[in-house]
């Protein structure tokens, strides 16, 4: 599945599909990443379908590990595990691949522990339904978010009925890479797409705290994203640990660093969900 891109993909999956006739290109233009998820499930001829999303690589067996699973019950949605690759630059190069993965692995030990958490957060990337149960629900919902669809669907599976299940067994592995200008642009579309599940999924998640944003974090960076919520503050804060990231990188000081990004992060999501508040009393008004 081919969502309007332009970077050699299509002609990469013709290739695949000169070799194996199993393979069946598809290219749309741009929708986003739900809406190819759905053409692809309308797409597939399967009982069970398996979305993978483009930067994890599956590791033998995934394909029949997931089968197996959805054989001995129905109902399920089937998460498998996707660690995330290691890059060898250390640094800000790879910041954001080591906080992704913190807290990919985070979401894991949770689901480990709270099963019912599994449709509540659901990383789609590497993830398997009945292709009935996928087209009966819907990959995609009524609100347009940014990252967090396999959220949104996870959610709604919740609420049709569906059980979440997590296997470690079934391992793919996630090349994950952003610069550090694309991990402040994740979070605050972060912050808008949490916004937007609150609303759409109220008796599931209820309200949406304001202390979400300063939730674990020692009081000194509490006072510092509050303080970043106040008007013209959030560029001035934001811009300063940008600096103090990137200075970080190069003295080789990675605690200070990953310190800086994660409440750089939760300022960054304070924003987006302060955007959308604003857009959406704008257009009230």
């Amino acid at each position: 599945m081919v969502d309007g891109c332009q970077d050699g993909s299509v002609e990469l999956v013709e290739d695949f599909a000169s070799i194996d006739p199993r393979v069946i290109g598809v290219y749309q233009p741009h929708q986003g990443a739900a809406a190819a998820r759905m053409t692809g499930v309308r797409r597939a001829t399967g009982e069970i379908v398996l979305l993978l999303d483009d930067d994890v690589e599956a590791e033998a067996g995934l394909v029949d590990g997931h089968s197996t699973r959805h054989r001995e019950q129905e109902g399920l949605v089937v998460v498998g595990y996707m660690p995330v690759a290691a890059m060898s630059r250390r640094g800000t190069q790879d910041l954001a691949t080591r906080l992704y993965s913190s807290a990919y692995e985070q979401s894991c030990r949770n689901w480990d522990d709270e099963p019912d958490e599994i449709l509540k957060t659901l990383w789609a990337g590497n993830v398997s339904v009945r292709r009935a149960d996928a087209l009966r629900i819907g990959m995609q919902g009524a609100a347009r978010f940014a990252h967090h669809e396999d959220r949104d669907f996870g959610l709604r599976c919740r609420a049709a009925g569906l059980q979440g299940v997590f296997d470690r067994s079934l391992r793919a592995r996630h090349h994950y890479e952003r610069t550090l200008a694309g991990l402040v642009r994740d979070a605050r579309d972060h912050g808008h797409d949490m916004t937007l599940l609150h609303l759409a999924h109220p008796d599931a998640l209820g309200q949406l705290r304001r202390d979400r944003f300063t939730a674990l974090l020692p009081a000194p960076f509490v006072r510092l994203v509050a303080f970043s919520g106040r008007p013209r503050a959030t560029t001035l804060v934001s811009s300063g640990l940008i600096g103090l990231v990137q200075l970080a990188g190069l003295l080789r000081l990675p605690r200070t660093q990953e310190r800086a990004a994660l409440v750089l992060i939760r300022i960054e999501r304070q924003r987006g969900a302060a955007e959308l508040r604003r857009r959406r009393l704008e257009q009230v008004h």
